[in-house]
C-alpha cells in the first residue's frame, strides 16, 4: 500500500464507455492534488491487451468505463498483488455504486492519498469471470440486439430498439441445473447466477447481501412462454413464479440440443460452449475502497 503514495498509478479509460468524455472532471482535481498518474485511453478492442501490458507496473490501477470494463479488468487482476480502483464512467454503474466505492474525484483522490482497501468474491463460467451475473435466455438476446443497434444509434435509443423487437417473443430454452446438492430441469427463458446472492428485494433492488458470502445465487423464471411485457410483469409483479436458490460449491448448466449458447457477463455478451460451469472465487479482487 505505501507504494501507492510514492509512485505513479494507472488510469485505464474505455474510449467507448458511456461516459468516457468525463474523465475530465477526474483529471484536473488528481493534479491540483500533485496525484502523480500514467493516463491510458484505448478502444475496447485494445483494452485487455492495455490491462495485461501494466499489470506488472502498477500497484494501483483505475479504470474508467461500465460493469463489462470491470469485468475485463477483474479477469486480469483477480488473485494478483494489484489494486483496482473504479472511474464510473459507464452507463448505470451498478456495481460501483452497490459496493459503495468512491464515486467522485474528491473521494477518490482521499481514496488514492489514505488508501483502503476491500477484498470481495468473483465468480466465474467456465474460464469467464464475472462479478454481478451472468445469464442465459432473455438477457443475452435483449443485449444482442442492443449492441448491433448501437452501431447506428446512441446507447439510449438502442435500448428502445432492442425492448420493442422483443414484445412479442423471448425464446424459452430447456435446462439442466445440477450440483451435489441441487438438481432440476425447467423450460425457460431467463436463467441467471449471480455472484453472492441478491436481497430478498430482487428484483425490485439490485443489491447483494454481501460481496464476501462465496456463494453462487441461483434465479429462474418457471412460466415464461411469452413475450417481454408478460415478462416483466411476471419479473416485477410476480415474484413467486421465480425459483430462487443458492449455493457455495460448483453448479452445472447443460441446455438441451445445444452445443453452445449467448451468456451475458455483467452486460457483455459471448457465445460459451455447453455444459456451463459456475463456481465461486472467494476474496479474489482486491479494490480501491474510501
Amino acid at each position: 500500500m505505501e507504494k501507492n503514495k510514492n509512485q505513479p498509478f494507472a488510469i485505464v479509460v474505455n474510449k467507448q464507455a458511456k461516459n468516457a468524455k468525463n474523465i475530465d472532471q477526474f483529471t484536473p482535481i488528481f493534479n491540483e492534488n500533485q496525484l502523480q498518474y500514467d493516463l491510458y485511453e484505448v478502444d475496447p478492442a485494445k483494452l485487455e491487451q492495455t490491462l495485461h501490458q501494466i499489470l506488472n507496473h502498477y500497484s494501483l490501477v483505475l479504470v474508467g468505463g461500465g460493469d463489462g470494463t470491470i469485468r475485463t479488468a477483474a479477469q486480469i487482476y483477480h488473485n494478483q498483488p494489484i489494486i483496482l480502483g473504479i472511474l464510473p464512467l459507464g452507463t448505470m454503474n451498478h456495481f460501483a455504486k452497490e459496493a459503495e466505492l468512491p464515486l467522485t474525484a474528491e473521494n477518490l483522490v482521499k481514496a488514492i492519498q489514505s488508501p483502503q482497501t476491500i477484498q470481495i468474491d468473483l465468480a466465474k463460467v467456465n474460464q469467464q469471470i464475472f462479478i454481478n451475473n451472468s445469464a442465459i435466455g432473455f438477457y443475452p438476446s435483449f443485449a444482442k440486439k442492443r449492441d448491433y443497434y448501437h452501431r447506428f444509434y446512441n446507447k439510449w435509443f438502442s435500448y428502445v430498439l432492442s425492448f420493442f423487437s422483443m414484445l412479442s417473443y423471448v425464446k424459452r430454452f430447456s435446462i439442466h441445473v445440477f450440483n451435489e446438492d441441487i438438481e432440476f430441469s425447467l423450460n425457460t427463458s431467463f436463467l441467471m447466477i449471480s455472484n453472492n446472492l441478491y436481497t430478498y428485494q430482487f428484483p425490485h433492488t439490485i443489491k447483494r447481501i454481501s460481496f464476501l458470502n462465496a456463494q453462487l445465487g441461483i434465479y429462474c423464471l418457471k412460466n415464461s412462454h411469452f413475450g417481454w411485457l408478460k415478462f416483466l410483469y411476471y419479473l416485477c409483479k410476480r415474484p413467486q413464479n421465480f425459483k430462487i436458490l443458492k449455493t457455495k460449491k460448483s453448479l452445472t448448466v447443460e441446455v438441451a440440443h445445444k452445443n453452445s449458447i449467448l451468456i451475458s457477463l455483467d452486460g457483455d455478451v459471448l457465445n460459451e460452449n455447453l455444459p456451463l460451469v459456475y463456481s465461486t472465487l472467494p476474496k479474489a479482487l482486491t479494490l480501491l475502497k474510501g
